[in-house]
């Protein structure tokens, strides 16, 4: 029984790395040169390379602001992407009265001149999204391509060790001069038990992250035992179509959080949003019809900074600018930690006032030092 076993782990071991080995192969290339998306970026564009050395901390009251006035107007949500040692430029986002399609602008950190149009997608917009959904993102056919080839992976990881029954003697024996098949056999062996480890935990946290597309009706069914059904029920379709629009302008617009990628094509049902509110933090502001000026956001970036320490603040998002329901969401990053940081903190558009904190709960933040070690995010470019 036992080599019946061993002949049918050998038989999945080798089938399935014969079928998935292309596309497991580009799928681990293109994660690899993910890691290093915002290095590639300065590479395929010149005008990028820009030395932070020399930058100076932005106002956004007097510096940032006028700018969004000039071309935002009308727009119901801005995002603000300071300038960073791995991004060194100033991203603008927002939509307009006569766009929906969100606008993106790159501006120089110290002239404040527009850059110029890149002419490429570089590896943020191709190299990283098709290591996640192949770029095939109808229906999230991509996504689930991906993760098919991913529980192949798994699968080929645990067969390996079953078929190999002197995996660790093997370890040891590195035999380059017995002809090309033993060498090239022995060294799948070697490096298949030194990378086993990282391979188990990038394929299985991968799979983790994507939980949303896989699984899209699990905060339906958990919220529905909690709300009236008719909280919880499904919005009609041209409902979804709104937020699936709305959606892909927040992936547009904030390349630089990963979760939302993660989520690209889920829908969101009032569950989903409530599920998204409550683990990420992640709130969308009604509007309530009453105009209003923005407050200095300045002051709030030196209030969490303060706390958080200089250079906390990453990102600004301000939803509903103008209106007094709005509010100024800040953003922290990452550079630190393993962990992704997806704590923020909230203002009042209108009056400056704090509202809220966001912090992560255990559960999440379990959760998001998973992601974090599949991203590889953090500053430390020699380890990552």
């Amino acid at each position: 029984m036992k080599d019946g076993f061993r002949t049918r782990m050998n038989l999945l071991h080798t089938w399935a790395g014969l079928i998935l080995s292309g596309l497991l192969f580009a799928i681990f290339w293109t994660g690899t040169l993910s890691v290093f998306d915002k290095e590639i970026d300065r590479w395929m564009m010149p005008h990028t390379r820009i030395h932070m050395d020399t930058a100076r901390p932005l106002s956004v009251d007097r510096e940032i602001i006028p700018l969004l006035a000039e071309r935002a107007e009308g727009a119901k949500a801005w995002t603000i992407v300071l300038p960073a040692e791995r991004r060194p430029f100033l991203t603008l986002a927002y939509d307009s009265t006569k766009s929906h399609i969100a606008q993106r602008n790159s501006f120089h950190p110290i002239t404040l001149e527009p850059l110029p149009a890149p002419n490429t997608r570089g590896a943020s917009n191709f190299i990283y999204p098709f290591h996640h959904n192949l770029t095939l993102r109808q229906n999230n056919i991509g996504a689930l391509l991906v993760g098919i080839a991913s529980m192949g992976m798994l699968c080929l990881l645990i067969s390996g060790i079953v078929i190999h029954r002197r995996i660790f003697a093997d370890f040891f024996t590195l035999r380059l001069l017995r002809g090309f098949s033993r060498a090239n056999l022995d060294i799948h062996n070697l490096t298949g038990v030194v990378l086993l480890p990282f391979t188990i935990v990038i394929t299985l946290s991968g799979l983790m992250i994507a939980h949303l597309i896989y699984f899209p009706k699990a905060p339906d069914a958990v919220f529905a035992q909690l709300n009236p059904p008719s909280v919880t029920q499904e919005r009609p379709k041209s409902k979804v179509r709104e937020a699936s629009r709305k959606r892909e302008q927040d992936v547009s617009s904030e390349n630089e959080d990963e979760m939302t990628d993660a989520r690209e094509g889920s829908r969101n049902s009032p569950a989903r949003s409530r599920f998204i509110a409550e683990s990420q933090g992640r709130v969308r502001p009604q509007a309530i019809g009453q105009p209003a000026n923005v407050a200095a956001i300045d002051p709030m970036i030196a209030v969490t900074e303060s706390e958080l320490g200089q250079g906390a603040v990453y990102m600004i998002r301000v939803s509903n600018p103008g209106d007094a329901g709005g509010v100024v969401a800040l953003r922290l990053n990452s550079d630190n930690s393993v962990s992704q940081n997806i704590d923020n903190r909230r203002f009042s558009t209108a009056t400056g006032e704090e509202l809220a904190h966001f912090n992560s709960s255990s559960t999440t933040n379990v959760f998001n030092f998973i992601a974090g070690m599949h991203y590889i995010k953090f500053k430390h470019w020699p380890l990552r």
